[in-house]
C-alpha cells in the first residue's frame, strides 16, 4: 500500500535516475568496501548506467560509520532515523532498488556477481584510470589517528603496517566460515621482520580476539575495539601496506590503494584483487590419501570455490593453514615490492604463468592481476605436477 501511496514520488525519483542501493553493506565490513568500490568503478567503465545512489540507513545501524563517512563523496547517506521511516517505501520500490552484490554491465548480455567480476573491474579501471582510489579519509580523521598512534608509542614519521586476522569470536554463531580461521601466533615472525625494517604493526580487531601483549613494535588494539571509533579505518587506509586473511577488513585496505599481503587466502579459486595484493592461499589436504591435492585438482574441480566449512569437511578435506615462515616471506616480498627492489626470476614469472591459467579453467573472469608469494610457488612447485 506504501509503494502505491509513494508511486508518484517513486516515478519522479525512477526518472530522475535516483536509486536506493541495497547490499550487505550493514552487516559486513567488507562487503561495504567493496560493493560500493565494484559499483562505481563499473559506472566510471561505462559498465551500467549512471545513478544518484542512495545509502539509506539510520545511524544506531550503521556497521562502521567511518567507512559509511568516507562514501559520502560518491553516495547520498541518509542516517537520520525519521528519514530512514519516511523513505524506506520507496527504498524497497523495485523500480528504485539497486542490489549492490551483482552489476548488469551494458551490452555485455549477463548480470555480473561481485566475484569474479572485482578482477576485471580492477584490471580495467587501473587500466583506464591508474592507481587512483575512489576514498579518501577525511583529514580530521588522519590527523587524529597519527595523534592517537603517537600516544601509544610509535614515533612521529615512523610507518606501521595493518595486521587483521580473523578469528572465531566476532561471529561465533557462524562458524560455517570457520576455515577462514587462522592462528594469530603464526604471524609473529612477520612482525619481527617488519620491525627489523624501521617499521612498526598495528592490530585491528574485535575484543574477542587473543591479545598480543608485550611484544616490542607492535601495538594491540582489538581490546578497544577500534570499529568504535574509526580507527580501523584510518589504520587499514594509511599503513605503508596491509596483512591480512579471507576477512572483510582487507577489503578496505583494497578500496584507498594500500597494497597487501593476503595470508591463509581461501578458497583457492579466488585469488587477490589486483595488482597491489601478493597472496598465499591455504593448501588442500585430503584425509583419505594422506597428501596435498595438487593445484589443478583444486582449481579444475568444484573445490576451488568452497565457502562453507561443510563442504570441505563432506568431501575429506582439511584447509592447512600458512606456516609462520610462509607469512613471514610473503610480507617481505610486499615490504620489497613497496620499496621497489624486488625481482623475479624466469622460473618465477612461469609459476605465476601457470597459476594464473589454472585459476582461468573454469572461467577467464577469475584470472587476477595480483601474484602469489614467490617464495610460497618456489616451496610447493610440485603441486603443480604431483603431490607430496
Amino acid at each position: 500500500m506504501l509503494i502505491v501511496l509513494y508511486l508518484p514520488l517513486g516515478l519522479l525519483l525512477y526518472c530522475a535516475r535516483v536509486r536506493f542501493l541495497d547490499g550487505n553493506l550493514y552487516y559486513r565490513i567488507g562487503h561495504l568496501a567493496l560493493e560500493p568500490d565494484c559499483f562505481i568503478k563499473a559506472e566510471l567503465l561505462g559498465w551500467h548506467a549512471k545513478y544518484r545512489g542512495v545509502l539509506l540507513c539510520p545511524k544506531n545501524r550503521m556497521l562502521n560509520p567511518a567507512l559509511f563517512e568516507c562514501w559520502q563523496s560518491h553516495f547520498t547517506v541518509i542516517g537520520n532515523t525519521l528519514l530512514y521511516y519516511i523513505l524506506y517505501p520507496l527504498s524497497i520500490n523495485p523500480l528504485l532498488r539497486v542490489y549492490f552484490g551483482s552489476i548488469t554491465p551494458v551490452g555485455k548480455g549477463k548480470t555480473a556477481r561481485v566475484f569474479p567480476a572485482v578482477y576485471t573491474i580492477a584490471r580495467e579501471y587501473d587500466e583506464t584510470f591508474g592507481f587512483r582510489p575512489l576514498v579518501k579519509l577525511p583529514a580530521a580523521r588522519v590527523e587524529d589517528g597519527w595523534r592517537r598512534l603517537r600516544g601509544l608509542g610509535i614515533p612521529q614519521g615512523a610507518w606501521f603496517a595493518c595486521l587483521h586476522v580473523r578469528e572465531p569470536g566476532y561471529l561465533p554463531d557462524l562458524n560455517y566460515h570457520s576455515y577462514r580461521d587462522a592462528d594469530i601466533s603464526s604471524y609473529i615472525p612477520a612482525t619481527e621482520a617488519i620491525a627489523e625494517r624501521g617499521g612498526w604493526v598495528v592490530r585491528i580487531g574485535d575484543p574477542t580476539m587473543r591479545p598480543l601483549e608485550g611484544m616490542d613494535h607492535i601495538i594491540d588494539l582489538t581490546p578497544s575495539d577500534p570499529a568504535q571509533d574509526g580507527m580501523d579505518i584510518f589504520c587499514l587506509s594509511q599503513c605503508k601496506f596491509a596483512i591480512g586473511t579471507t576477512s572483510g577488513p582487507i577489503a578496505v585496505s583494497y578500496v584507498f590503494g594500500v597494497p597487501t599481503a593476503l595470508t591463509n587466502w581461501v578458497p583457492m579459486g579466488h585469488g587477490g584483487f589486483c595488482s597491489r595484493d601478493t597472496w598465499i592461499p591455504k593448501l588442500y589436504w585430503s584425509e583419505a590419501e594422506k597428501r596435498h591435492l595438487t593445484f589443478a585438482e583444486v582449481l579444475s574441480t568444484p573445490k576451488r570455490s568452497y565457502g562453507q566449512t561443510v563442504q570441505y569437511e563432506t568431501d575429506g578435506i582439511s584447509v592447512v593453514d600458512n606456516s609462520a615462515e610462509e607469512i613471514r616471506d610473503v610480507c617481505i616480498e610486499v615490504m620489497d615490492k613497496v620499496d621497489d627492489r624486488f625481482e623475479y626470476d624466469e622460473e618465477d614469472l612461469s609459476r605465476q604463468e601457470q597459476f594464473q591459467s589454472l585459476l582461468a579453467l573454469q572461467s577467464a573472469e577469475w584470472t587476477t592481476e595480483a601474484r602469489v608469494g614467490r617464495d610460497f610457488l618456489r616451496k610447493h612447485h610440485i603441486l603443480f605436477d604431483g603431490g607430496f
